[in-house]
């Protein structure tokens, strides 16, 4: 298992370093920040002013540098080396080297102590990983009552899994899009999760806007059909399990 692991991690590691050198950005991580899963997962966030935050998937810092700026302490940590340079670098030259720290590290090899972080981000993370030994590391570090959000993309829905079948070139070898398993793994170790999906009808409209972000027809588009798809869920809970992403909201709660 740790070969296993350790082969996997080493190729995401390659992956993300090469993608880094060539100055590769996906559209789709670009542009979905203005998406409608996006705005909720910034909302759910909310204030941060004095907390000990934990992003994981740090990237080249932006994220962190801005919670940083909003009061927090943050330890962004990525298993790119290449883009743990680039935010450490960005983040002396915009002054917040004292308030946001950048290791190169893995989830599933968190080395911080129990009960750690008031809160844990990620976003279009944990599919790159083992789900197991992420989840049980995000809830050993993770400080009773603390929170861990996180935006993913999911598996369950045919059209997806053929649309990743055709489009290999978009992900990394190793990654893996959420499967209804996973989520089922998540809420047993958080059984208080609170789980937001987006996209059924809308996610084609979701991966048009990825390329045209700024169409204000398919803005418009987008917009009927996920209020279509929130009816849906609405008269149909269950089927959020085939919708295209989820919001996750995972808090500790120790009982005494």
């Amino acid at each position: 298992m740790k070969n296993q692991l350790a082969d996997r991690q080493r190729t995401e590691e390659i992956y993300h370093d090469e993608a880094h050198k060539a100055g590769v950005i996906q559209r789709g991580h670009l542009n979905a920040g203005n998406s409608s899963y996006y705005k909720l997962f910034y909302d759910m966030i909310g204030t941060v002013k004095g907390l000990k935050i934990l992003e994981i998937g740090c990237g080249s810092g932006w994220f962190g540098m801005q919670l940083a700026r909003e009061g927090a302490s943050v330890l962004g940590i990525d298993i790119s080396g290449e883009l743990v340079k680039e935010a450490t670098r960005e983040a002396e030259k915009q002054g917040c080297a004292g308030r946001v720290v950048f290791q190169k590290m893995a989830v599933e090899n968190l080395s911080f102590k129990n009960n750690h972080f008031d809160l844990i981000i990620g976003s279009a993370i944990l599919h790159h990983t083992d789900i197991g030994l992420a989840i049980a590391n995000i809830y050993r570090v993770l400080s009773p009552e603390g929170r861990a959000i996180f935006v993913e993309p999911l598996n369950g829905n045919i059209a997806l899994k053929i649309w990743r079948k055709l489009t290999p070139w978009r992900r990394s070898p190793t990654e893996r899009a959420l499967l209804n398993r996973d989520i089922d793994y998540i809420e047993t170790v958080f059984p208080h999760a609170v789980l937001n999906y987006f996209g059924l009808t809308s996610m084609v409209s979701m991966g048009l806007l990825m390329y045209f972000p700024e169409s204000r027809l398919l803005m418009s588009l987008n917009t009927i059909l996920e209020k279509f798809d929130a009816a849906i869920l609405r008269i149909f809970p269950f089927w959020g399990r085939y919708y295209a992403v989820v919001v996750m909201e995972l808090k500790k709660i120790v009982k005494n």
